[in-house]
């Protein structure tokens, strides 16, 4: 391939211009990048072949008492009880209320994960709790044990090293379909499982899906999270806005009230993510009211070429998880047995 411009170096996604000083003899210093001369350059494919970014939150949308909370977990000096048992690692990840912790056991010598929640997010931290304590199931996190000081509230967690799908996703040069299947399976199953006891997770995204791999190198999602976790009555309808856009359900966006069905949704979008690389909404200025707009309008395409090689039977899964009625949407349960995920599962 003849290179022609500096872009051909580069990926698809992304591009990188450094413009370095104009003088003859360049030294090290003049490639080192102020923030003022780095630039974002459009894509050269349109919008809808972009790779799945990661979005904002909408914790602080319509929440009432969540707010967004940052604390530097780093820096505080670990209490005694904590230190006691747990030989504390390195950080694996951190969100709007807590950060989660790379840690060894001392009592048997097992690898776990601290989540660290500060108490001011006691409500939450307390529903999460009461949530997991109730789920034992081979696609979700465990919860092993907690711990509660003045200051934090400490989680710990079934360690998982694989990283996150977003992770996977972006980090695929090639989407596998085999692959796609096996975690759109597993995600479903661990939806039936959580909505036969009525728990809606109401945050389903690709960072809140944990990459389990064995050592005949098959993998295993498991999904974690459950700071926006509910428990309803069977035909309690409920309003509170909170999740991902990206991920955000007709219904939600409405506040016309929904149950079950937007963990629903968010798994078609995951699963044509996972597909293709790319969501099937996304706004071309990046505002979040287009967005929810384009998600309330409800159609969405499957490009080519990215959808070429792609069974129509996946596409029809795709299509009947994300039906813009969520009366007509089916259940967790009833996609566990669609014809694609038969076919590879």
């Amino acid at each position: 391939m003849m290179v022609t411009k500096l872009e051909d170096l580069f990926d698809t996604a992304y591009t990188f211009i450094a413009c370095p000083s104009l003088r003859s003899k360049i030294i090290p210093r003049d490639l080192k990048l102020h923030k003022d001369e780095i630039k974002a350059l459009p894509n050269r494919h349109s919008n809808t072949q972009t790779r799945v970014q990661r979005k904002s939150s909408l914790r602080e949308f319509k929440t009432g008492s969540l707010t967004r909370h940052n604390s530097e977990y780093g820096s505080f000096i670990w209490p005694k009880s904590i230190r006691a048992q747990f030989l504390m690692g390195e950080k694996l990840g951190d969100g709007h209320f807590a950060e989660v912790r790379r840690a060894v056991d001392k009592r048997n010598h097992e690898d776990v994960a601290v989540k660290v929640i500060d108490i001011t997010n006691l409500k939450v931290a307390e529903q999460e709790i009461k949530i997991m304590k109730r789920i034992v199931h081979p696609n979700v996190v465990r919860l092993l044990e907690e711990h509660q000081t003045k200051h934090h509230i400490y989680l710990i967690l079934e360690l998982i090293t694989g990283g996150d799908l977003y992770d996977f996703i972006t980090q695929s040069e090639v989407h596998c379909q085999e692959q796609a299947c096996q975690f759109t399976y597993n995600l479903a199953n661990a939806l039936h499982y959580l909505h036969s006891f009525r728990i809606v997770h109401r945050d389903i995204k690709p960072e809140n899906l944990l990459v389990h791999c064995y050592p005949d190198g098959s993998k295993r999602l498991k999904l974690c999270d459950f700071g926006l976790a509910t428990v309803k009555s069977k035909y309690e309808k409920l309003v509170q806005l909170c999740g991902t856009p990206t991920y955000a359900a007709p219904e939600m966006i409405t506040g016309r009230g929904y149950d079950e069905g937007v963990d629903v949704w968010a798994l078609g979008v995951i699963t044509y993510i996972m597909l293709c690389g790319f969501s099937p909404f996304i706004s071309d200025t990046g505002n979040e009211e287009e967005l929810f707009h384009i998600i309330m309008n409800g159609s969405f395409e499957f490009p080519s070429p990215y959808w070429d090689e792609v069974d129509m039977e996946a596409q029809d899964f795709i299509i009947i998880t994300m039906q813009k009625d969520c009366d007509r949407r089916p259940t967790a349960g009833d996609l566990l047995n669609h014809k694609w995920l038969d076919r590879y599962g």
